[in-house]
C-alpha cells in the first residue's frame, strides 16, 4: 500500500495533479510467488508462478479504471538442466509457458505487453 501524503502538482505525466491519499502507480496491491523444484545428481527440475494483481498506470483513489490499469496476470515458469560431464550441462527454460497475453505498462508510448511464452536453451560449460 503507497500513497502520496501530500497534494502537489507533477509534470510527470503517471502522477499529473496529485491528491493527498492517491495511491502511486505501478505498485501492486498485491504480488505472490512461489516455486518448488527437484533434483538428483546430474538433473534438476523447477516450476514457477507469479501472480501480479491489477496496477494503476496513474496516481489516483477509488476503483481502478480499466484504462488506467494494467492487467492481474498469473505466470507460470519452468526450467531443468541435465549434466552431461561434471563441467558441462545442457539447460531449458520456458517462461510464460501458457503464453498468457497481458498488460504490463501503459506508458511511456501506449499498451505494453508481457512477454510471450520465451523458450532458452543451451550448453553451460563451467571451468
Amino acid at each position: 500500500s503507497a500513497e502520496f501524503k501530500s497534494s502537489f502538482d507533477s509534470e510527470f505525466t503517471p502522477w499529473g495533479n496529485v491528491i493527498s491519499g492517491d495511491e502511486l502507480p505501478y505498485i501492486p496491491r498485491v504480488q505472490l510467488h512461489a516455486s518448488a523444484g527437484v533434483a538428483d545428481r546430474r538433473w534438476a527440475a523447477t516450476a514457477g508462478a507469479t501472480f501480479t494483481s491489477r496496477m494503476r498506470t496513474q496516481a489516483g483513489q477509488g476503483t481502478i479504471m480499466r484504462a488506467e490499469s494494467t492487467d492481474p496476470a498469473l505466470v507460470v515458469n519452468l526450467s531443468g538442466e541435465f549434466a552431461l560431464t561434471p563441467i558441462t550441462k545442457l539447460f531449458v527454460s520456458v517462461q510464460n509457458v501458457f503464453d498468457r497475453h497481458y498488460i504490463v505498462a501503459r506508458r511511456p508510448a501506449g499498451v505494453r505487453p508481457g512477454m510471450p511464452r520465451t523458450i532458452v536453451a543451451g550448453l553451460r560449460i563451467r571451468s
